[in-house]
């Protein structure tokens, strides 16, 4: 089976934050638009609800880091692909902005749908001072 592959003389990329997302926006009706934007929070939102569970790609480390490292990781896996003619994709900020949004999403909707309230399980003590 052979792997089916383009590949171009130039790599697309984009290095300026929101500039994609903002161009999308402007386009919202288009049905491409739509499914990059939501495409890229969903595909990350599982990473999110594995760190709630404590099943993480990179062990111990901060929510926030964790959400900008995976996509970051992502992104370099994109361009190293490329550099070995694999393939060719974008590499573009927004979609680690849009990534990372999608895992601190996942993360945030575990935790408030897993999470015990505070308070919830209080229990009332009667208390008798003996005198």
């Amino acid at each position: 089976m052979a792997l089916l592959c383009s590949s171009t003389e130039y790599i697309l990329y984009n290095y300026i934050p929101f500039k994609t997302i903002i161009e999308y926006l402007r386009d919202i009706p288009s049905s491409t638009a739509i499914k990059n934007i939501i495409g890229n929070i969903v595909i990350c939102m599982p990473f999110g609800f594995y760190y709630f569970f404590k099943i993480r790609v990179i062990p111990k480390i901060n929510i926030a880091v964790y959400a900008v490292a995976i996509p970051l990781i992502i992104e370099s896996g994109q361009l190293f692909m490329y550099f070995i003619n694999l393939g060719m994709r974008a590499v573009d900020i927004d979609d680690v902005i849009l990534n990372s949004s999608g895992i601190l999403l996942g993360y945030y909707i575990t935790r408030s749908l897993f999470q015990k309230k505070k308070g919830s399980s209080r229990s009332t003590h009667i208390v008798f001072n003996e005198q």
